[in-house]
């Protein structure tokens, strides 16, 4: 017999929760925890751009020059703190609950975050800015350990699949950070009493999450000390470090080698796509500690668990790739004015299916305790979108920037794959209806818009092209039926219409 198949007999004579890990049991606690992560994320996100915009008003160019700097030198220490930590605590609180390691790992994390205050207090010191900004660097940067040290807390949630009380925790630090940002401008107190609020309303929220830890199983402790837990923890720094590379590189790119202009219309299409990226990650957030949970109890449920996740995560996210492209000029022109370049949101649009279901490969890979390779390939990704946008932005400014991400969106979603196919054999083979019916749309609408001299207006096509897609999926079975009626399942539950 295979090693997967006793780690499936295993987890089956081990009976209680084992014996319970059914696709159908699975799915009201996904459905419901999706729907709460992605409540709370739309609502903190619109309230939050509200609330810069009304600051950066309140600022001015310069004062919101140096809100943003500060921020940008804090997250720099930030990542040194947060050490990939919370990825590992959901993981190991989900897979061993109620000897599981968080009180270890918060530990560390404290380690960790005084070491790293420390770091950021001396080099607050030798900065060549005023004693203004100083202040403002170092509220800063404790406003960025004081959030991590609550993540920690939210990694505790995730874990025990309570994402309800992430979710409080989160809206009302929102509120805090919100009323009590008012309060500072309509007295017009500054920037340094703003940042001094804002440091409050991160430690209420850390407050907040400490009493809720109180509600869930107390821990028994683990037989493995911070030593132990630090080593873990490695590859997924090393992979937090990597994707801070991957993200702020184009950015950065074009501000060397292009206008800020050329920034401004990317950082504008990633936004946009950021709201709709809330939707896998939403899902991503809910399936992980499903399946950290089943792989090493129930390998052929987590199997089933992570084609249904990748299978609705395309089928949201292709559709998306036809019909925001098609509507690009428009949702630019609505969301930042007429100055700004629609392509780069066209491009980013086309490529979301491939970043929707990078969001749920890295899930997936890191409960099969691939996290080593999840970083590797995060990393070549990052060199691959170096070299693309070293050639492409002198040429094409942020359309090339954007056109190298797409690329290296593609890459790390083939060496995901690649990895996934090793570690949960036979997955990858079951897309393919997603990957032909997206490639039966590209082709139809192609022949369409020759043969038409480019007279079929751009929105038929994306409306078309999503049809097309969703009509393929329906007829070659993309989603089975049995994963829609686990779903429909799942969705009674997590709304108490059934046992």
């Amino acid at each position: 017999m295979s090693s997967e198949g006793k780690a499936d007999r295993g987890g089956a004579m081990a009976g209680g929760a084992c014996m319970k890990a059914r696709p159908e049991t699975i799915a009201a606690p996904v459905v419901r925890n999706t729907g709460i992560v992605l409540g709370v994320g739309v609502a903190s996100k619109l309230v939050g751009a509200l609330f810069v915009l009304w600051l950066a008003r309140y600022l001015g160019d310069a004062g919101f020059g140096t809100y943003s700097f500060a921020l940008s030198f804090a997250s720099l220490f930030a990542i040194f703190s947060d050490f990939g930590l919370d990825a590992l605590a959901i993981r190991e609180v989900a897979r061993a609950r109620p000897a599981h390691p968080f009180q270890a790992i918060m530990k560390l994390r404290a380690v960790l975050t005084a070491a790293v205050a420390l770091a950021l207090i001396a080099a607050a010191l030798v900065l060549p800015v005023d004693r203004t900004t100083m202040l403002v660097v170092l509220f800063a940067g404790f406003i960025a350990l004081v959030d991590t040290l609550g993540g920690t807390y939210f990694a505790l949630f995730r874990g025990h699949e309570r994402m309800e009380l992430e979710g409080i925790s989160q809206l009302a630090w929102r509120g805090a950070q919100v009323a009590l940002g008012a309060s500072v401008i309509l007295l017009d107190l500054g920037l340094l009493w703003m940042m001094a609020t804002l440091f409050a309303a991160s430690v209420v929220r850390l407050a907040l999450s400490a009493a809720f830890s109180t509600r869930l199983p107390k821990a028994q402790p683990s037989e493995a000390g911070v030593g132990h837990w630090f080593r873990s923890a490695l590859p997924f720094a090393a992979y937090e470090i990597a994707l801070d590379a991957y993200t702020g590189l184009i950015p950065l790119a074009l501000f060397w080698f292009a206008t800020t202009s050329e920034v401004g219309s990317f950082s504008a299409a990633q936004r946009a796509i950021g709201f709709i990226v809330l939707i896998p990650l939403a899902l991503e957030a809910a399936i992980y500690p499903v399946l950290s949970r089943l792989y090493r109890n129930s390998r052929a449920v987590m199997r089933k668990g992570a084609l249904a996740g990748m299978r609705f995560a395309l089928l949201f996210a292709v559709p998306i790739a036809f019909i925001v492209p098609a509507f690009s000029t428009q949702l630019t022109g609505l969301l930042f004015g007429g100055t700004y370049d629609p392509m780069p949101l066209a491009i980013l649009a086309a490529v979301f299916p491939m970043t929707a279901a990078n969001a749920i490969v890295r899930g997936v890979l890191w409960s099969a305790d691939r996290q080593r390779a999840v970083a590797i390939n995060i990393a070549v990704s990052t060199a691959v979108l170096a070299a693309a946008a070293l050639y492409l932005i002198p040429l094409r400014g942020a359309v090339g920037g954007a056109t190298a991400l797409g690329i290296a969106e593609t890459m790390l979603l083939a060496l995901g794959l690649w990895e996934m196919s090793r570690a949960l054999p036979g997955l990858g083979k079951r897309l393919w209806q997603h990957a032909a019916g997206a490639c039966a749309a590209v082709s139809i609408l192609f022949v369409m818009h020759i043969f038409s001299n480019g007279q079929v207006p751009f929105w038929a096509l994306g409306a078309c092209g999503a049809a097309i897609y969703l009509s393929f999926i329906a007829a070659t079975g993309g989603i089975g039926r049995k994963e829609m009626a686990m779903v429909s399942t799942g969705i009674r539950a997590a709304l108490g219409m059934s046992r």
